[in-house]
């Protein structure tokens, strides 16, 4: 398997599309269409190929491989609608302009919001501009956001003037010390625990769980966001204070937070849809990718992961019930306890079966023998 391949040739399409959208070659039906067969090729290609070539792949590389394409699969869905947007606007801003009506262009609002936020839009070129489309689409442009620490594309992403290059080695050394000391806990508790409990089992995985998080939303971004110069940093909140499941789910990822809430949870809100209908889809997505992520690469097809996220809508109206009825206090322990009992555990249920289904009888037969 070589997604260094298929997932290049997925964006080149990308971009060939929404060029040929930009100059008017194709209408929106044709470039919808196409733009839906090539991201269902991110879904479709890694559990066919896993599956054929299991035994060479593995369960961490087939991991790694179906978190990179849906990594990518939201980052360009995000791409394609900001470019619609985009394109809509402009067409929307001619037709004003022929009926003699000024509307204010992409970069006067861009720059507008900018400048009430007090921050400046760096360009590609390390100084301060603005991006117009459909200037942006271009082969750098749509790789440098391949690459940010960020699932919502923009025009222009704020950008950093020079690299910090103490910051910067800090955060490298965390992600070789962090990758070492997580796979260190994982060979010296996990694999032992699961090995040995077969049917049942208790796992000290809430240490990994914070160790990964740690590893990945604060010394992997930021390493990437340095390298980059990408300024805009902030990965999470302080989802450890969260006094209900809803402000926790707000807090702890906030690159995917934004990206729901940009493409889907407004989407469908200004569909017609209630605030409810809308959140019940979030988390169905969100379900399906956490099923998706974790079946595909261990070849376990269960509903741990699935179920596990839609029980956070009642968990999310129990936990308000509690900050209001016991406090905030009572609020926070209940985020607590979804997350020792919750999350982790789950994933660790999908490892164990994954022992007991493809090596269960080799290990029984073995503790029979060592029992004889």
């Amino acid at each position: 398997m070589k997604p260094d391949l298929d997932t290049n040739a997925t964006v080149l399409l990308c971009l060939v599309f929404e060029k040929l959208l930009a100059r008017d070659w194709i209408n929106w039906t044709m470039g919808c269409t196409l733009h839906v067969i090539n991201l269902i090729s991110l879904l479709v290609v890694p559990p066919v190929v896993i599956n054929l070539k299991y035994k060479f792949i593995g369960p961490v590389n087939a991991t790694i491989v179906c978190s990179v394409y849906s990594i990518l699969l939201l980052k360009l869905v995000s791409y394609i609608q900001v470019n619609y947007w985009c394109r809509n606007h402009t067409k929307h801003a001619e037709r004003s302009f022929q009926r003699g009506v000024r509307s204010p262009s992409l970069a006067e609002m861009y720059t507008s919001v900018r400048f009430k936020l007090g921050g400046a839009v760096m360009g590609r070129r390390g100084k301060e501009e603005i991006v117009h489309y459909p200037e942006n689409l271009g082969i750098m442009d749509i790789y440098y956001f391949w690459l940010a620490p960020t699932l919502c594309y923009e025009l222009n992403f704020p950008k950093m003037q020079r690299v910090r290059k103490l910051f910067l080695m800090r955060r490298v050394l965390e992600v070789i010390a962090g990758t070492n000391i997580a796979l260190a806990l994982i060979q010296q508790w996990i694999i032992p625990s699961v090995v040995n409990s077969l049917i049942p089992f208790s796992i000290p995985n809430h240490l990994i769980w914070l160790t990964w998080f740690y590893l990945i939303f604060h010394s992997f971004l930021n390493t990437m966001g340095e390298i980059l110069g990408f300024a805009d940093r902030e990965f999470y909140r302080d989802w450890w204070n969260a006094n209900n499941i809803l402000t926790f789910w707000k807090n702890w990822n906030l690159p995917v937070h934004r990206w729901c809430v940009r493409h889907i949870f407004k989407p469908v809100l200004k569909s017609g849809y209630s605030v409810q209908s809308a959140q019940v889809i979030v988390f169905f997505i969100s379900a399906f990718f956490h099923e998706y992520l974790i079946s595909v690469p261990l070849r376990v097809f269960k509903v741990y992961a699935f179920m596990g996220m839609f029980l956070q809508i009642p968990l999310i109206f129990l936990s308000s019930w509690l900050e209001r009825v016991a406090g905030p206090r009572a609020g926070n322990i209940c985020v607590w306890l979804s997350l020792i009992i919750g999350q982790p555990l789950a994933v660790m249920m999908y490892y164990h079966d994954f022992v007991v289904e493809h090596y269960g009888r080799e290990l029984i037969n073995y503790f029979g023998q060592l029992d004889a």
